[in-house]
């Protein structure tokens, strides 16, 4: 049987294909400390489109503020006919993250709103006076992925794959370089590449790859790793943590 639900997305979907809709957003992840004025500053949102024949069709970032900002986040139904005629293809959430940069920013005290379930939610964040005008991220290695599962249980070791390409034969990186914090929902890595001293350098082409144990997670959410990487860069993912249930089947 169709859930009410469902039913009733088909029916505005019918009448609204292609038109944006205005979506719930589910959780906003932001560094709360540790960015500098000279620092690209980043915000990833978490969603959820009603279903597959959903599509994101953008977000609005306005500054309502001297430091405040807002964070809207829409979708649009495909104008397809299998979609308007399959409401199950319509009541099958599907997960959707973003990162979204903003740039360089003042010392202060900054808050990005957003809507979740009817409420305005808030998220702070703190930027500190950079110390120096040199580039403080030369000494990151140069990861460009991360790997991780997209859901995990509660008695698993969280293991984070790290991924990218050393490029000259006087770096690499050691895993007594990685660094992990975690601040709230937020796992915060930084892997900073090891020079080797030798007489010469020369250009090379190797993988990078090192695994980071993030232990085990006791609480559900919904979570982010956020790695440092070079050129003011970083790589963001979302991966959710949930209590395993019984198998009912299994249960006598």
């Amino acid at each position: 049987m169709k859930s009410i639900i469902a039913l009733l997305l088909l029916n505005i979907g019918i009448a609204t294909a292609g038109v944006e809709i205005k979506m719930n957003i589910e959780e906003v992840f932001v560094v709360p400390t540790g960015y500098d004025s000279n620092d690209n500053v980043e915000v990833t949102f978490l969603s959820q489109l009603p279903g597959p024949c959903f599509e994101p069709s953008g977000h609005k970032l306005s500054l309502n503020g001297e430091k405040t900002y807002e964070l809207s986040f829409y979708a649009k139904l495909k104008p397809i006919s299998t979609c308007q005629q399959n409401s199950d293809l319509i009541d099958t959430p599907v997960f959707y993250s973003q990162t979204i940069a903003l740039g360089e920013l003042t010392r202060g005290e900054y808050e990005i709103q957003f809507q979740h379930q009817n409420q305005i939610k808030r998220k702070s964040f703190s930027i500190n006076e950079a110390r120096s005008n040199e580039i403080d991220d030369m000494s990151y290695a140069p990861v460009s992925n991360v790997f991780i599962p997209e859901l995990v249980y509660f008695s698993q070791d969280v293991k984070v794959i790290l991924s990218g390409i050393i490029r000259s034969s006087c770096a690499t990186l050691n895993n007594h370089n990685i660094e992990v914090t975690q601040l709230g929902n937020i796992f915060l890595i930084i892997p900073k590449s090891e020079i080797i001293e030798q007489s010469d350098c020369t250009p090379i082409e190797v993988p990078l790859q090192n695994i980071v144990s993030l232990g085990s997670i006791q609480k559900a959410g919904s979570y982010l790793i956020h790695v440092r990487s070079q050129s003011g860069l970083s790589v963001n993912k979302v991966f959710h943590v949930r209590q395993k249930l019984l198998d009912v089947g299994s249960v006598k």
